[in-house]
C-alpha cells in the first residue's frame, strides 16, 4: 500500500513537470513571435518614414524650380544656346543720327565709261561667245570682227590697200617730176599729203584685218556693261557695238523728299541695300563723298536727287535700285539695337531679354526709326537688359513650344 503511493505520487509529480515545461514552452514561443511583429512594423514604420521624407525633398525640389522658372521665362539649355549661336548684347545709350528712309539708283561714274563703236560697214561677228554683259575686258581686246566681204561696198580693207598703193605710185612720180620742175610745189605737196593720209588709214585698217574682218577693239579695260548689237548683225560706221565701264567708281543717286530739303546740309552719309545682296553697304566706309545736291525738283517728281560717289568693291551691279538711309547730323543718345534683336507678330515688336545662364523673357517694345543695320528703341529697355541679339528665332520657338526644349531638367 506504501509503496502504490509512492508510485502514484512520482506519476503525478512527472506529469506536473511536463506540464510546466510545456507551458514555459509555449510562453516563450509567443513571446519571440509577438517581438518579431513588433520588430517587423517598426521596420515598417521607418521605411514609411524615409519614403516620405524622400518625397518630401522632392516636392521641396519640384517647387524651388517652380520659383526658379517662373511663369513666362524661356529655358534653353546651354548646349542648345551654343548649337543654335545665340549672343547677346548690352543694352546702352549711344550715338544714333536722325535717319531719312528713301530710295536710289546706283549708275556709273563720269569718265570711267567708253563706248566701243564699228570701224567700217559689215556683218559683226562676237570674238567670243563669252562676250556677255558682266564679262572682263582688257585694253585694245578684239571683241568682235566687223567683214564687208560679199557685200555691195566691197571690203574696206582692200579698197584702203587700192587707195594707199595709187597714192605712193602718185606720190613717188610726184617726187621726180618736181626736181625737173615738171610740177608745181604745191602739186607735190598735195601728192604727197594723199599718200600720207591712205597710209594711215591702210596701217589702221591692216593692222586689224584677219579672214573674220576688221577687229573691234576695246579702248579701256575693266568690264562689258552692255552690248549694243547680236552677233552677225549688219552695222554702220560708227554705230556702238558695246559699252565698256572701268567701274572703279559708281554713283548712288537718291532721291529726297522735299519735307527734308532744310536737312540736306546736314547730311553726312548714307546706308543702303541691295536687292541682290544681304549686306549692308555704307559710302563712308567705302571712300564715299556728297558730289552733288540738286537745286530743284525732277520731271514730274516731288524729289531732290542727291549724288554720292564711291568706289566699287567688286559686288555692286551698275543700275541696280537701292533702299537708302541717309543719315542727317543730329546725333542723340538713344538705346538701339541690331535689327536682328527684333521680332515681330500681328504688329507687336519685341525683343528677348537673358535673365539667367539660360532663361529669357519676351519684352515688348516701341521701335523708332532704323539705320538699316540698328532700330532705335522708344519703349521698352533700359540700360544694363541683356538682349539677344543672334538667334531670336530659336528663343521663339522654344517659347512657343509646349514640351520642355530638348536638354533641359532640373539639375541647375
Amino acid at each position: 500500500m506504501k509503496h502504490k503511493l509512492i508510485f502514484v505520487s512520482a506519476i503525478l509529480a512527472l506529469a506536473l513537470c511536463g506540464c510546466h515545461s510545456h507551458h514555459n514552452h509555449d510562453g516563450h514561443c509567443s513571446h519571440d513571435h509577438e517581438h518579431n511583429h513588433e520588430h517587423q512594423l517598426e521596420m515598417h514604420n521607418e521605411q514609411h518614414d524615409l519614403h516620405g521624407e524622400h518625397m518630401h525633398v522632392h516636392e521641396m525640389d519640384e517647387a524651388e524650380d517652380e520659383h526658379n522658372h517662373a511663369d513666362g521665362e524661356i529655358v534653353i539649355s546651354h548646349e542648345q544656346i551654343h548649337k543654335f549661336g545665340i549672343k547677346t548684347e548690352r543694352a546702352e545709350n549711344r550715338d544714333f543720327c536722325k535717319i531719312v528712309k528713301t530710295c536710289g539708283e546706283i549708275l556709273a561714274a563720269q569718265g570711267n565709261e567708253s563706248v566701243i563703236v564699228s570701224p567700217s560697214n559689215g556683218i559683226a561677228t562676237f570674238a567670243s561667245n563669252s562676250l556677255t554683259a558682266g564679262r572682263a575686258v582688257r585694253n585694245g581686246e578684239v571683241i568682235a570682227f566687223v567683214s564687208s566681204k560679199n557685200i555691195e561696198n566691197g571690203d574696206p580693207s582692200a579698197k584702203a590697200k587700192a587707195a594707199f598703193d595709187a597714192a605712193k605710185s602718185a606720190y613717188e612720180r610726184a617726187e621726180s617730176l618736181v626736181k625737173d620742175k615738171i610740177i608745181s610745189q604745191k602739186e607735190y605737196e598735195q601728192a604727197k599729203l594723199n599718200f600720207e593720209n591712205a597710209q594711215n588709214e591702210y596701217l589702221a585698217l591692216s593692222s586689224k584685218t584677219t579672214d573674220k574682218g576688221i577687229g573691234v577693239s576695246s579702248t579701256l579695260g575693266g568690264f562689258v556693261k552692255e552690248i549694243h548689237i547680236s552677233n552677225g548683225e549688219y552695222v554702220n560706221v560708227g554705230q556702238p557695238v558695246a559699252t565698256v565701264s572701268q567701274s572703279r567708281r559708281l554713283y548712288l543717286q537718291v532721291d529726297v523728299p522735299e519735307k527734308h530739303l532744310s536737312e540736306m546740309r546736314n547730311i553726312t552719309g548714307a546706308n543702303f541695300k541691295l536687292p541682290y545682296s544681304d549686306s549692308l553697304f555704307r559710302t563712308n566706309e567705302l571712300k564715299g563723298k556728297i558730289i552733288s545736291c540738286g537745286k530743284s525738283y525732277g520731271k514730274n517728281s516731288c524729289f531732290v536727287p542727291v549724288t554720292f560717289e564711291f568706289d566699287n568693291i567688286g559686288n555692286i551691279v551698275q543700275g541696280s535700285f537701292a533702299e537708302v538711309f541717309l543719315q542727317i547730323k543730329s546725333f542723340k543718345k538713344v538705346i538701339s539695337v541690331p535689327l536682328t534683336a527684333l521680332t515681330e507678330s500681328a504688329g507687336i515688336y519685341f525683343v528677348y531679354l537673358q535673365t539667367g545662364d539660360h532663361s529669357f523673357v519676351r519684352q515688348d517694345v516701341s521701335i523708332g526709326s532704323n539705320d538699316g543695320e540698328r532700330v532705335e528703341i522708344l519703349k521698352g529697355l533700359h540700360e544694363g537688359d541683356i538682349v539677344v541679339t543672334e538667334g531670336a528665332i530659336h528663343v521663339k520657338l522654344a517659347e512657343n513650344s509646349a514640351a520642355i526644349p530638348e536638354g533641359h531638367n532640373h539639375n541647375h
